[in-house]
C-alpha cells in the first residue's frame, strides 16, 4: 500500500485552485458582460442623443431658413458666420458670398458708422438693441430695415451677435407720406381762406391762422377757451346738438350759423365738419367758410329787388307828377303873361311857380332814385345853386353856413337837378351830425394846379367844392364804407344818400372823397369838370316872351298836356296842331307836306302809353323829312334819350315840367337857327 495522502492533498489543493480560478473566470466574465452591456447602453443612448441633436438642428435650420425675417449671426467684430435663406434672397447673394463678410457691407454708407458704434457697445453697455437703418440691395435700391440685435455671452464676454431684421420700407414710406401729407395739410390749412379747427371734449386742439385773424384772438387764447363762447347765443344749442349727433354717426349736412370776434362783431359762417382720428383719439375736424359778405350781398340783392320795385313805382309817380306840374307851371306862367306886371296876383303866381319848381326838384330826385340815369347836362354857374340848395336845407335848423365862393368860379356842365340833390344830401348829413347846432363851411374854387387833383381824375380843368362841418365825425373803420348801398350808422337812415351822391358825381366825370375823425367833424370834397372858356348866358324870362310865328305839331298822349302846351304856343303866336300818338303825328306831318303847309317844328312826348312814342316816331319823321326839327319832352328826364337826344335825331329837349318862358326860348333858338340857315 502506497501512501497517497500527499497526492490526495495535492489533488484537493489543485481542485480548490481550479474551482477558485473557475469562479474568478465566471465572476470576471459576468463583470465583462455587465460592462459590455453598459457600454452598449451608453452607445445606444449616445446614438439617440445624436439623433435628437440632428433632428433639433434640422428643425432649427428649417425654422431659420423658412423665416421671412432676415436672420444672421456674426462674431463680435461683425464677421458673418451664418445667414438664412431670406437674407440671401433679399440681397441676391449666395451664403458663401456672405459668410465671413462684415455685416455692415450692405448697410447704406451714411448709416455704417452709427451701426458699428452700436455693435461695439452691444454686450458691454446693453445686451439687446433695436435700430432702423438703410440697406442697399443688389439692384441698387435703398430700403429701410428694422433690426433686433442680441449679444451671446460666455463667462460674461460677448462671443456672438444674433440679429433678426425685416424690411420696413413700405411702412417708412407710408409714414413719411403721412407726415408729408400732414405737413401739406397744415400748410394748406394755414393758407386756407376758411377757418379750420380740430375740436375734442369742449376744447380746440388746433386752429389755423385764418381762425386767429377772423376772431382777433391769438392761438394761445383760442386753445384755452371753450369755442362755444365765440358762437352767437342763438346758435349755441344747434352747434352742440349737431356735434353730439355727429359723434354717434349721424350725417350732418353743412349749415349756417353766426359767430362773433373778440370785439363782438357778428360774422356769418358756413360750417363743414366730420369725425377724424387726431393724435390717437377721436376728434372733430371742422371748416368754417366765412359767408358774411355773401349774406350782405344777399341782403343787398333783396334790398335791390325791393328798391327796383320801389324805383319803378317812384319813376311812374314822378312821370305822372311831372305831367301835372307841367299843367300847373305852364298855366301859371301863361297867367303871368296875361296879367299886368304890377298886379298883386303876379306875386302870388310867382310863389306858386317857385313851389312848382321845388316840386320839380323833388320829382327829379325820385327819378334819380328810380333810374340813376345819365345826367342831362347844361352849361351853368354853380354859385347860385350851391347857396340856394344849402339855404333850402338849413331853413328852420340851428345850423348856419359860412360861404367862401370865388367870384370868378368857372362854369360847369351839369345836370342842375342832380347836383342840387347832391348838395341837399351832403348838407342834410352835416346838419344831422351837429344836433346841438354849429357852422357849415362851404367853399368853391377853381383848381389851377394839376397836382391838386386826386389820382382818379384825368388832367383837365375842374372846380373844387368843399363842405366841412363841426359834427361828431365818422369812425375810421366806417370811412371806406360810407358810399356802400344801405350802409348807415343812423337808426332811421336808409343808407342811400351818399350812394346816390357818389353815383351822380361819377356820372358827371367828377370825384368825391370824405375825410373825417371822431369828434373832429367831416370834410367832403367834390371835383367837377369845368369850362373856363365858356360863359353862362343870363336870361331874362320877361324879355324872352317875344311873339313867334310858325306851324307847330304837338304829340302827347295826355289831353291836358296838349291843351296847356297848345294854349302857350298860341299865346306866343304859333299855329298849333295836335296828335295823341306817333301814327297820328306822322299822318298829320305827311298831310301838311302834301298841302304845302309843312310843320316848322314838332314837339313830342318821349313815352306814349300803348302807342308809338317819340323815339320811334322821330326816326320815321326823319325818313320822310331829313330836315325836320323835333323837340323831345318827357316826365322821365333821366331817360338815356334825354341825355343824348341828338344821337336819336332830336333837335332839342324840353324836360317836364316846363314854363312858357322855357318853351319860348327853345322855339326861338331852333327856329331862329332855321331862318339864319
Amino acid at each position: 500500500i502506497c501512501d497517497i495522502t500527499e497526492r490526495k492533498q495535492m489533488e484537493e489543493a489543485l481542485q480548490k485552485a481550479h474551482d477558485k480560478l473557475e469562479l474568478r473566470v465566471r465572476e470576471r466574465t459576468a463583470e465583462l458582460l455587465l460592462v459590455n452591456k453598459k457600454l452598449r447602453q451608453e452607445i445606444l443612448e449616445r446614438q439617440q442623443i445624436e439623433l435628437k441633436l440632428m433632428l433639433s438642428e434640422a428643425r432649427y435650420r428649417a425654422i431659420i431658413e423658412n423665416q421671412t425675417e432676415l436672420v444672421l449671426r456674426a462674431l463680435p467684430d461683425g464677421s458673418i458666420t451664418f445667414v438664412n435663406e431670406a437674407y440671401c434672397n433679399y440681397f441676391g447673394k449666395e451664403p458663401d458670398e456672405l459668410i465671413g463678410q462684415s455685416l455692415v457691407v450692405p448697410v447704406y454708407e451714411e448709416d455704417q458708422s452709427e451701426i458699428l458704434q452700436k455693435l461695439s457697445l452691444l454686450g458691454m453697455d446693453y445686451l439687446e438693441d433695436n435700430h432702423t437703418l438703410r440697406a442697399v440691395r443688389a439692384d441698387g435700391k435703398i430700403c429701410w430695415q428694422e433690426w433686433n440685435c442680441r449679444a451671446i455671452l460666455k463667462d460674461g464676454i460677448p462671443i456672438e451677435i444674433q440679429a433678426v431684421g425685416r424690411d420696413v420700407n413700405e411702412q417708412i414710406m407710408a409714414k413719411e407720406a403721412l407726415q408729408l401729407s400732414e405737413a401739406n395739410f397744415r400748410k394748406l390749412a394755414e393758407f386756407a381762406p376758411a377757418l379750420i379747427y380740430v375740436y375734442r371734449g369742449g376744447r380746440l386742439l388746433y386752429v389755423n391762422s385764418k381762425f386767429e385773424e377772423m376772431t382777433s384772438l391769438s392761438k394761445e387764447q383760442l386753445l384755452n377757451m371753450n369755442p362755444l363762447e365765440l358762437v352767437d347765443v342763438d346758435y349755441q344749442e344747434l352747434i352742440m346738438k349737431n356735434a353730439l349727433a355727429r359723434q354717434i354717426g349721424e350725417i350732418i349736412t353743412p349749415y349756417e350759423f353766426r359767430y362773433k370776434d373778440k370785439l363782438g362783431q357778428q360774422h356769418w359762417g358756413y360750417l363743414y365738419a366730420d369725425n377724424i382720428e387726431y393724435e390717437g383719439s377721436p376728434a372733430i375736424l371742422g371748416m368754417i367758410v366765412d359767408v358774411t359778405e355773401r349774406k350782405k350781398m344777399e341782403e343787398y340783392m333783396l334790398q335791390a329787388s325791393k328798391l327796383e320795385s320801389i324805383g319803378i313805382l317812384a319813376g311812374g309817380i314822378a312821370h305822372d307828377f311831372n305831367n301835372i306840374l307841367t299843367v300847373i307851371s305852364g298855366n301859371v306862367s301863361l297867367a303871368k303873361m296875361i296879367i299886368e306886371a304890377d298886379n298883386e296876383i303876379v306875386d302870388i303866381l310867382t310863389e306858386v311857380e317857385q313851389a312848382a319848381s321845388q316840386a320839380r326838384d323833388l320829382t327829379q330826385q325820385l327819378l334819380t332814385f328810380s333810374k340813376g340815369g345819365a345826367p342831362i347836362k347844361e352849361t351853368a354857374s354853380i354859385k347860385d345853386l350851391l347857396q340856394e340848395s344849402t339855404c333850402f336845407v338849413l331853413r328852420g335848423s340851428n345850423v348856419i353856413c359860412a360861404y367862401q365862393i370865388d367870384d370868378d368860379l368857372w362854369p360847369v356842365e351839369i345836370d342842375k337837378g342832380q347836383i342840387n340833390q347832391v348838395i341837399n344830401n351832403l348838407i342834410i348829413n352835416a346838419v344831422q351830425s351837429m344836433p346841438d347846432g354849429g357852422i357849415i363851411h362851404l367853399s368853391a374854387e377853381n383848381v389851377t394846379s394839376l397836382s391838386e387833383l386826386p389820382p382818379s381824375l384825368e388832367p383837365a380843368d375842374y372846380i373844387k367844392i368843399t363842405i366841412k362841418d363841426e359834427g361828431i365825425g365818422i369812425m375810421e373803420e366806417h370811412l371806406n364804407k360810407v358810399f356802400d348801398p344801405y350802409f348807415t350808422t343812423r337808426q332811421k337812415g336808409h343808407g342811400l344818400g351818399l350812394t346816390t351822391t357818389y353815383s351822380i358825381i361819377k356820372k358827371h366825370d367828377g370825384d368825391i372823397n370824405i375825410s373825417s375823425a371822431e369828434e373832429s367833424g367831416t370834410t367832403v370834397t367834390i371835383y367837377l369838370p369845368a369850362l373856363p372858356e365858356q360863359t353862362v348866358e343870363i336870361k331874362n324870362s320877361r324879355a324872352l316872351t317875344l311873339r313867334g310865328q310858325g306851324n307847330i305839331l304837338i304829340m302827347d298822349d295826355e289831353d291836358i298836356i296838349r291843351e296847356t302846351l297848345g294854349k302857350m304856343l298860341k299865346r306866343l303866336g304859333y299855329t298849333v296842331s295836335t296828335a295823341a300818338d306817333g301814327h297820328k303825328a306822322i299822318n298829320l306831318y305827311q298831310k301838311a307836306r302834301h298841302l304845302n303847309e309843312p310843320f316848322d317844328l314838332v314837339m313830342m312826348d318821349l313815352t306814349i302809353a300803348g302807342g308809338m312814342g317819340g323815339k320811334e316816331t322821330v326816326k320815321k319823321l326823319l325818313e320822310i323829312d331829313p330836315a325836320a326839327k323835333v323837340i323831345v319832352s318827357s316826365g322821365y328826364s333821366n331817360d338815356p334819350v334825354m341825355a343824348d337826344y341828338q344821337e336819336y335825331g332830336f333837335s332839342g329837349i324840353l324836360p317836364k315840367p316846363y314854363k312858357i318862358e322855357e318853351v319860348n326860348q327853345i322855339l326861338h333858338d331852333l327856329l331862329d337857327k332855321q331862318e339864319a340857315g
